[in-house]
């Protein structure tokens, strides 16, 4: 099972609705992100590589607030903060769409993934005093991806070929606008108890280490083909309207498969439907390897998005069965985001030196390294495998 933190002051139905609403809009500059790069590489004047360096300052901003979470949390008050985290948002927004300078858009893109992961880390908090945590969190997965592929394939069908780039962050600024006001709903502070994290060594296990690795470089893999999976698409000649309905299918994917997976958890070994997932994974990486046809793509992708929504809740769960003090269970935001930020500079590269091939096989060796880290994790473990 995933192991609950303390809950001293358990939350009720409307905080948790407030959660899932920060939830959502802490994800969808990363739905956003691979038309965000395409659109870089095609308007803005920039190349691949450069266009990759965006993402992974998003990225790092959303790891770096998320990392320090275990210093701000506790210290600040929330709802102001929430409401401070949407302006900067929609000021950094704004930047992106009046200034064509890279390093404004550099700097624009680490703030907005700055105050998104501080929205996903009150987020976590808040669902992690659920009665029932896991079921809060297969309920915002649920929920949440299908959000996501909704925005996504507006943004792709309808927005982007009216408006371009302008359009699309206009409307991203005020969706987060709009789902901040689900900050009203969640508690004024995190209480001492709740707010602190547990720091000790003592539950350190080489298992859950391992377990965070795989974590790291699966992350690592689906960003690395997710950032630039627009561009992979016009390079076969999918239109950005077809393109957006495979993102988007992926996302509803995602969605589907963590709820499968959430259904399972505790009721069954982790070892196969974890290694199941990966191997799903694995092969959607190795399709994209192929000759590429529209269909192969969109079979692809979206088999990609189930892959990656089913591994989650069992990885989640092999870092919680395997921490001792709750010190490995409050990295896994950090650590994904980490993974992440690395994913779109690797494709951009890859692209330069190979276009689609090159980014789909980085991903399956990225694919094959954490399938092996959770293989050590699940033999080092002592829990029900």
């Amino acid at each position: 099972m995933i192991a609950e933190p303390d809950r001293a002051q358990p939350v009720g139905r409307g905080a948790i609705a407030g959660a899932i609403a920060l939830y959502i809009a802490g994800g969808l500059f990363w739905a956003f992100l691979p038309f965000f790069v395409s659109l870089q590489t095609e308007h803005a004047g920039i190349g691949a590589a450069e266009a990759g360096l965006l993402g992974t300052a998003y990225l790092a901003g959303f790891t770096v607030s998320s990392m320090l979470a275990v210093w701000w949390a506790g210290r600040i008050a929330l709802r102001p903060a929430i409401a401070g985290a949407a302006v900067v948002i929609a000021a950094a927004f704004w930047l992106l769409g009046v200034s064509g300078a890279f390093a404004v858009a550099l700097a624009a893109c680490f703030v907005i993934g700055n105050a998104m992961g501080g929205l996903w880390v009150i987020a976590y908090r808040v669902l992690g005093l659920a009665p029932v945590p896991a079921r809060a969190f297969a309920i915002a997965i649920g929920l949440s991806y299908p959000a996501l592929a909704l925005v996504t394939f507006t943004a792709g069908q309808w927005i982007i070929p009216r408006s371009g780039l302008a359009g699309v962050l206009l409307t991203i600024a005020l969706l987060v606008g709009i789902l901040s006001l689900g900050g009203t709903q969640i508690p004024r502070r995190f209480t001492p108890a709740v707010a602190a994290d547990r720091q000790s060594g003592a539950g350190a296990t080489g298992a859950g280490v391992l377990a965070l690795a795989a974590l790291f470089f699966t992350g690592f893999a689906f960003a690395c083909i997710w950032s630039f999976a627009a561009k992979i698409g016009a390079s076969i000649g999918i239109d950005a309207g077809a393109v957006g309905a495979v993102l988007s299918s992926n996302l509803l994917l995602t969605g589907f498969g963590s709820l499968v997976a959430s259904a399972t958890v505790g009721r069954t070994r982790h070892a196969l439907p974890l290694l199941g997932a990966l191997a799903v994974l694995a092969l959607c990486a190795g399709l994209l390897m192929l000759p590429l046809t529209p269909l192969l793509f969109a079979v692809a992708l979206v088999s990609l998005g189930f892959g990656i929504g089913a591994v989650m809740p069992y990885q989640l769960a092999a870092i919680s069965d395997a921490d001792r003090s709750g010190a490995l269970t409050s990295l896994i935001v950090a650590v994904q985001g980490a993974g992440s930020a690395l994913g779109p500079p690797l494709a951009g590269l890859m692209w330069d030196a190979g276009g689609p091939v090159a980014i789909a096989g980085a991903g399956l060796l990225l694919i094959l390294a954490g399938t092996g880290c959770s293989i050590l994790a699940i033999r080092g473990s002592s829990v029900r495998a």
